[in-house]
């Protein structure tokens, strides 16, 4: 869309203001299957509070000696931080290369920044449990007679993801901006003042456009630069080094790659379901899904790549710890969890793109 949008079922070209109506129309949460399925997923959020704040408590009560109960934890996290704060990337690449498809589908993206904020929420007792350099922990950090701060890597990892989650927040509000002064211009009272305030003045000068394009470009190569960071300090020190014997050099960043193939994949699942039932067919068209589907298409066949690049290492090195590495990932107890990747990861999607 450059200033307008095509209505479904005939060629009308719609002007600005009448997009920011029918938006705002379709955007209001109305009918019985919106009610209930709000209900179900609140009812699904508070659940997962709970269980959360029990777990907590139940390590202040009893400490850290049983940690191979938060296995559960760290899995959830680590889908979270791979496929949600992932999915970004799917507004910022395109806009780098000056693409214009992935206009209205930018904002489905950039929505899954505010999921950030829970991600750090989550993170935290995994630094918490994590075993301290001093107790013979391996770490990529330090090594040798270098004295460090015992938890320096949880650190670094804390740091990097709550940096991931700040450049999250202000890429979607700084996007959002615009729609802020628009949502300000139609409503009053308390709602107007709230909208106002996030608005920051805006008018839709030329000079703030320009504002808003250089800026979104800045947050975007830290959101980037950031996002490849967490993934590297996180998947090092929360999976590799506490494994023996697991040393791959390709895996931190088979772990961001393994993030922007599951961000595109969960966007086009967001726009099917806005398509679908959302009432969004007029903006999110052909165009969008055959766009990010070639992308997923190529980002499939670069899992493949990574994965096979690490597994002939350990296959042709065939040293006692590489042979216990890969009958440890995909012969023995993983071996269920690798062909559920192996086919939803790389043949589900290349084959159904193709």
């Amino acid at each position: 869309m450059h200033n307008g949008a095509v209505h479904e079922g005939h060629g009308a070209v719609m002007t600005p203001t009448a997009i920011g109506d029918d938006l705002l129309n379709t955007g209001k949460p109305r009918g019985k299957t919106f009610r209930n399925a709000a209900i179900i997923f609140a009812v699904l959020t508070l659940l997962g509070v709970v269980g959360f704040a029990l777990r907590v408590l139940d390590v202040i009560d009893t400490g850290l000696h049983n940690t191979p109960v938060w296995g559960y934890h760290a899995a959830l996290f680590s889908f979270i931080l791979t496929a949600a704060q992932g999915a970004p990337m799917v507004a910022i690449a395109p806009r780098m290369v000056k693409a214009h498809w992935q206009r209205s589908v930018s904002r489905i993206a950039e929505l899954f920044g505010l999921i950030g904020v829970a991600s750090f929420v989550i993170y935290l007792p995994l630094a918490w449990i994590l075993p301290s350099m001093e107790d013979g922990r391996r770490t990529l950090w330090f090594y040798g007679d270098v004295q460090m701060p015992a938890h320096m890597p949880e650190v670094m990892t804390s740091l990097s993801l709550l940096a991931l989650t700040v450049c999250g927040l202000a890429l979607l509000w700084t996007s959002a901006i615009p729609d802020f002064a628009m949502l300000r211009d139609r409503t009053s009272g308390s709602k107007q003042r709230w909208f106002a305030w996030l608005a920051r003045g805006w008018i839709g000068s030329t000079r703030q456009w320009n504002w808003q394009k250089h800026r979104l470009g800045i947050l975007g190569a830290f959101y980037f630069m950031m996002l490849v960071t967490t993934h590297f300090s996180y998947s090092v020190d929360f999976a590799m080094t506490l494994v023996p014997g697991w040393i791959d050099a390709l895996y931190p960043i088979t772990h961001a790659h393994n993030s922007l193939q599951a961000g595109v994949a969960i966007t086009l699942i967001a726009m099917f379901v806005l398509h679908r039932f959302g009432g969004y067919k007029s903006y999110i068209t052909l165009d969008q899904f055959w766009g990010l589907g070639k992308i997923l298409f190529a980002l499939s066949l670069l899992w493949f790549w990574f994965w096979f690049s690490s597994f002939i290492i350990f296959w042709f090195g065939a040293k006692p710890n590489e042979e216990a590495i890969l009958d440890l990932l995909f012969v023995g107890p993983y071996l269920p969890i690798f062909f559920v990747v192996f086919i939803f990861a790389f043949l589900v999607p290349m084959w159904s793109m193709i």
